[in-house]
């Protein structure tokens, strides 16, 4: 068993002892691992927190996509790049826009295990959207208790399996470009033992010139109730991808002449990616009358081959094959003792390491074709502890707050330039307050918080001079932030929406292509300030309007200049859109089920220095859902995305060599399948 897994077990078996001596247990709401990470008497009065089924969320999707599950939650913008080697991008209040790859500046956690690594970036390609019961999404301040790059926390739950039938359920889907997807869900269950099995398949001849793929997915779960006060947990997850190819982003000229092209040099190289990765996790709940405990444990292993255009250093015909070995494991405890009924205390404990084995070779599209230049081991380490309180001053006041220390180490090994050879720590106090107040069915609160984002081992090792090694000018960035919410939800209604400000200094930016590769600096400060809001309107019986707005103003500080010294005091921050506005209308009668939104986005600025950007979307953009119950068990599917095929930018590569700044959302999609439940 590794160390983490076998610390683990032996602290919860004897915390289990000494909780299970006491002479009663009252049974309390499971707090798991929440996406507020704060102790909860008074529930989640007055959190910032989104939840919100799966069925919910896909509003009558079989198989949806990532931004379709997010469509409607407030202040968070969840975008398909395009490339099937990328993932969705998902920004919550601006953060996480400039991300060229994988998640930035929120924390992700499927059943309390986390997607995040301890460098900060998170990656959601092992998801089956079967599998997803749940979403909870936290914004602002009180995320910072997770740590490291925890702007925000999206924490998604599969089924437990635990009840008392089991079932079955198939979901096939086939459509544009050849696309053809199925998955299966299995659950064997008992009142106190369960298990979940989780698979799909997806494949496409490509929505884009040079953008096909295959990809596999497994997910498995088993679930032990011995009482109601405890559970153990057990979770495998398991991702194959062989070949997926990368179109690459476009300029505007390539754009305006084919949306669905690719950059020639990703064609001529065939650049692309392969990845394999496997999870497990086992973890343990317990909820007492005075004592609750939340304990994971997990290993990860990822094996990618990743032939990339970005030129080879000493031959630019040639692109840049990246290999690369990873192996994670980690542990996670939270403890909560409830001093009386008016106030719980708790305290916390992350650890956390990641090894990656890189190597980077020249290659022509056929495999590497050359000696290293890059070979190098990378080692990342992070410990994380915090305190966190609950206090119910008033039957209707609620104050919670919390503080957390942590250091994370950065070290290389270079056994090409043994000289380059080095480490780094990067440590940080972070916390959050709040105070929250509820009457009936309306809820408001004000929190403030400051929070921390380390660079990625990526953007650490990606040097302006194109050395191996590490920046060691690259520094840790930190927001503060201020935030104020309301909530109301009762009859026909449901509204909630909120207005903060955040002031980062040393943000974290990207400063330029070289060759292909992002280079990052730090920018003395820059500020956002914001409102989001989102509402349900049931308008007759089966008929519900929903809305989601978000309006940001974010820009560099005074006086700034960039790499290049062209002043940009002032200027919009690129990637981040003015404005998103989507609007929609799901209509439920008898066996049928319409579910309709169009969306708005306002203009990105793709450069600092303002020089150009990726128009607004205009009219918008229409998607469709269509759910036809043949039977009780079975229902028929029609999907359309982009219903009248228009050609827009879903995102922008930020200061992009070449002006490659389009990510082109994909145009028209239809899809046709069905659902099949077995009970």
């Amino acid at each position: 068993m590794p160390l983490p897994l076998l610390v683990l077990a032996l602290l919860l078996a004897g915390l289990h002892t000494v909780v299970a001596a006491q002479d009663s247990v009252t049974v309390l709401p499971p707090i798991g691992v929440t996406a507020a990470r704060t102790a909860t008497p008074a529930g989640t009065a007055g959190l910032p927190v989104s939840v919100l089924s799966g069925t919910e969320a896909g509003r009558g999707r079989p198989l949806p996509a990532l931004d379709e599950l997010l469509a409607f939650v407030p202040g968070v913008l969840a975008s398909g790049r395009g490339d099937p080697t990328l993932d969705d991008r998902v920004a919550l209040r601006g953060t996480g826009a400039r991300a060229n790859f994988g998640i930035r500046g929120i924390r992700v956690l499927v059943d309390g295990f986390p997607a995040t690594l301890p460098d900060g970036q998170s990656q959601l390609g092992q998801l089956v959207p079967l599998a997803i019961e749940r979403i909870a999404v936290a914004r602002g301040p009180l995320a910072a208790l997770h740590g490291n790059g925890a702007s925000g926390v999206l924490a998604l739950e599969t089924p437990s399996g635990l009840g008392d039938a089991s079932a079955a359920r198939f979901a096939v889907q086939a459509g544009s470009a050849g696309t053809r997807e199925a998955a299966v869900g299995l659950s064997a269950s008992s009142p106190r033992l369960g298990a979940t099995l989780f698979a799909a398949r997806e494949a496409s001849d490509g929505l884009r010139t040079h953008a096909a793929f295959t990809r596999r997915r497994l997910q498995g779960g088993i679930t032990w109730q011995p009482d109601p006060a405890n559970r153990l947990l057990v979770r495998l997850a398991v991702q194959d991808d062989p070949f997926s190819a990368s179109p690459g982003a476009l300029t505007v000229a390539e754009f305006a002449a084919d949306p669905r092209g690719a950059a020639p040099r990703n064609r001529t190289l065939d650049a692309g990616k392969a990845v394999r990765q496997q999870q497990l996790g086992i973890g343990w709940d317990h909820s007492g009358h005075a004592v609750s405990l939340v304990s994971r444990a997990w290993i990860l292993g990822r094996d990618l081959e990743n032939p990339i255009a970005a030129p080879a250093p000493l031959d630019p015909t040639h692109g840049t094959w990246i290999a690369l070995t990873r192996a994670v494991r980690g542990a996670s405890s939270t403890l909560t003792w409830r001093v009386h009924s008016g106030l719980d205390l708790g305290a916390g404990l992350d650890v956390q390491q990641m090894r990656d084995v890189r190597t980077n070779r020249p290659h022509v599209g056929a495999g590497p074709d050359g000696p290293a230049f890059v070979d190098q081991d990378e080692v990342v380490r992070e410990l994380g502890g915090f305190l966190h309180a609950a206090w119910r001053v008033h039957p209707a006041v609620v104050v919670r707050g919390g503080v957390r220390r942590d250091g994370v180490r950065f070290s290389v090994t270079d056994r090409l330039e043994p000289g380059a050879s080095g480490d780094r720590t990067l440590a940080a106090t972070s916390g959050s307050a709040s105070i929250a107040w509820q009457a009936g069915a309306t809820e408001a609160w004000l929190g403030a918080g400051r929070s921390f984002e380390t660079p990625t081992t990526t953007e650490l090792g990606n040097r302006p001079d194109g050395s191996t090694g590490l920046n060691r000018e690259l520094q840790p960035a930190r927001t503060t932030s201020l935030e104020v919410g309301l909530r109301h939800g009762a009859g026909r209604v449901r509204l909630e929406g909120a207005a903060w400000t955040a002031v980062t200094h040393d943000a974290i930016l990207p400063a330029a292509e070289i060759g292909g590769r992002s280079l990052f600096r730090n920018v003395a400060r820059t500020t956002s300030r914001g409102v989001e809001f989102s509402g349900d309107l049931l308008l007759a019986r089966g008929v519900v309007a929903r809305a989601a707005a978000t309006v940001i103003a974010a820009r560099f500080g005074p006086q700034l200049v960039d790499a290049e010294g062209t002043p940009i005091g002032g200027h919009r921050l690129p990637g981040i859109p003015t404005a998103t506005l989507r609007l929609g209308l799901t209509a439920r009668r008898g066996p049928w089920s319409l579910d309709v939104d169009h969306a708005f986005r306002g203009a990105t600025e793709a450069f600092d220095d303002g020089r150009q950007r990726a128009e607004g979307w205009g009219s918008g953009i229409t998607n469709a859902a269509l759910r036809v119950s043949a039977t009780t068990r079975l229902s028929l599917h029609a999907v359309v995305r982009n219903l009248t095929d228009r050609a827009v930018a879903s995102s922008v590569v930020v200061n992009a060599a070449g002006a490659r700044i389009i990510q082109p959302l994909p145009t028209r999609q239809v899809s046709l399948g069905f659902a099949l439940a077995l009970d």
